[in-house]
């Protein structure tokens, strides 16, 4: 099948304008359906809003989820928190990174922005002793709640990469202790885990790769850690389909990815495996079935009706697999599928991201 790029475009504009209510538990993740709806429609080459369109969204992301504070800034998730009083206010580091790549697609200058003010709130999150010391954890709160893992770490490290791009921080985080604590994360089978001892999972190994990937440690020297990678692309025997019961083999799940042994195929997987072994090495790629791959995410996920890829074959379509589906397809071959070539490191267009670090205030 082919993909179906009109339903697409229609099923992102879609979420942007309104969501059924059975999302309505999803209102705490509001910046992040954002983020997913624009670099879908970005990947797709139809972010097409007015003037007049793109100035109304970026005031509203201003508006609604930017926090400035005497000590700090930073972006709330959700401008549901506003109204639950200043000690419920919080923002998070995957607040900054969404609101950030949002607005720098829809062509912002930042200019509201006080950047030395969010670096002050990344190190405000990195945890400072301890034996997660080098971590960071999801939010600043003067309570120390909130346990480190690797997607913080992820996602604190590409806030940072946006400060940085065009002027000098006075303060910085401690770069050295976050390698130590990624690296303190990986398992003997190669793949990251959350914490330590903790099962391996593929959306953790993406998140280290990546962030390794921009300490400039040699991430391609982690041999287990590929081997582990290209292993999680599903292909077992014919014959265990009809010799076995059991739930986790499914036929249409062959050349879909899980995210650890013996698990389903899910369409994001398809993204954090791939994208992980493409930051290792882009050959990596010649090493899986990449066109059972897409006969998964064409033929078994995506949505022929309304638009979009759900996780699973039975599943519904949402901003977030959506996304990450056209990311997989565009990392594998953007100009047969006629989308914006994806940076795999941000998981963000790379036209986006050329224009911003060429000029801020396009």
């Amino acid at each position: 099948m082919s993909l179906l790029h009109a339903k697409h475009e229609r099923f992102f504009n879609r979420c942007l304008t309104a969501l059924p209510s059975s999302a309505a538990s999803e209102d705490s993740n509001k910046l992040a359906i954002i983020f997913f709806c624009l670099q879908g429609l970005q990947l797709l080459k139809k972010l097409q809003f007015t003037k007049e369109e793109c100035q109304f969204h970026k005031e509203y992301l201003w508006k609604s989820f930017y926090i400035e504070k005497d000590s700090y800034s930073t972006f709330r998730s959700t401008p549901y928190f506003s109204h639950a009083g200043e000690d419920y206010d919080y923002g998070s580091i995957s607040a900054c990174f969404f609101a950030l790549a949002s607005l720098i697609t829809l062509k912002s200058d930042l200019k509201q922005l006080n950047k030395s003010k969010l670096m002050r709130y990344l190190i405000k999150c990195q945890v400072d002793a301890g034996p997660d010391k080098g971590g960071f954890v999801p939010f600043y709160n003067e309570y120390g709640f909130g346990e480190p893992d690797l997607r913080q770490c992820y996602m604190a490290l590409l806030v940072r990469q946006l400060l940085i791009c065009h002027e000098d921080m006075k303060e910085d985080i401690d770069l050295k202790s976050l390698k130590e604590f990624i690296l303190g994360r990986l398992n003997g089978n190669g793949g990251f885990s959350s914490r330590l001892m903790d099962e391996a999972h593929l959306g953790f190994t993406f998140c280290a790769i990546a962030s390794l990937k921009l300490l400039n440690f040699p991430i391609e020297d982690l041999k287990t850690t590929q081997n582990w990678l290209l292993h999680r692309q599903i292909d077992y025997p014919e014959s265990l389909y009809s010799d076995i019961n059991y739930g986790y083999f499914q036929k249409s799940d062959i050349g879909a990815f899980n995210g650890r042994e013996n698990k389903l195929g899910d369409t994001c997987y398809s993204w954090w495996s791939t994208g992980s072994l493409y930051l290792m090495d882009s050959s990596n790629l010649s090493l899986l079935n990449i066109s059972q791959a897409e006969k998964f995410l064409l033929d078994c996920t995506q949505n022929t009706i309304v638009g979009g890829f759900a996780s699973r074959p039975e599943a519904t379509p949402d901003p977030m697999h959506s996304c990450l589906a056209l990311a997989s397809l565009s990392l594998w071959n953007h100009r047969k599928y006629n989308l914006d070539e994806i940076d795999p490191v941000f998981v963000v267009s790379r036209n986006v991201l050329d224009k911003y670090r060429l000029n801020p205030k396009e």
